[in-house]
């Protein structure tokens, strides 16, 4: 792993008196990164990757970044929620995007919430989650640390994967910490590896 990204991790892991084996270190991408899967990446634990967004959006990058990893480590595949598209449509498009490239794996499912939180908003994030029941998934939600969208995660009874770029543990308690973007994007899983698989599912 390289030194930048090791200190990032060691400050977290120091500050908040984590155990070992009771964390797992990830990092999560998307098309508007364009790293190298190097000999960097194989350190992580587990990842987070962007494979759609909206109503038809679908990141051309993904499948050849899940397609490196996802063999011999946790990947959790996520949606980015457009406030100018029903939660419905974009769940629908969500599955169709993961069945297209990853019909037979067992990945993680998520959604990422960081849109204008209007009543009307969070009840189209309420709309995608009742959709993806349908479907048999329980979404991993992703929102800000004072986000009305843990309230939607509490009724779901949805994990949540919270952005909070500091020192200290989010306030929320959440089994999933984005804690900076620099480099690039990092995160802890707040658990032991086999709380973590617990969390993936076939598509």
């Amino acid at each position: 792993m390289r030194d930048d990204v090791a200190a990032q991790f060691m400050m977290r892991i120091t500050e908040n008196n984590l155990q070992p084996g009771k964390f797992l270190t990830g990092c999560d991408w998307s098309h508007w990164q364009d790293h190298k899967l190097d000999s960097d990446i194989s350190d992580y634990d587990f990842f987070i990757h962007k494979i759609s967004e909206g109503r038809n959006m679908i990141d051309d990058k993904a499948n050849p970044r899940v397609s490196a990893h996802h063999i011999n480590k946790p990947c959790i595949l996520y949606h980015f929620f457009n406030a100018k598209v029903d939660g419905r449509t974009q769940a629908d498009h969500f599955m169709e995007s993961m069945s297209l490239y990853f019909r037979g794996c067992r990945v993680g499912f998520a959604v990422d919430f960081e849109i204008e939180e209007t009543e009307h908003q969070l009840a189209e994030l309420q709309s995608f989650m009742t959709r993806m029941r349908d479907y048999g998934h329980t979404p991993i939600i992703y929102c800000g640390d004072f986000s009305k969208a843990r309230v939607i995660a509490a009724t779901n009874n949805a994990p949540l994967w919270i952005a909070r770029w500091r020192k200290r543990l989010p306030n929320t308690l959440c089994k999933f910490w984005q804690f900076t973007n620099k480099p690039y994007d990092l995160d802890l899983f707040l658990g032991e590896m086999s709380e973590l698989s617990m969390l993936l599912e076939w598509v």
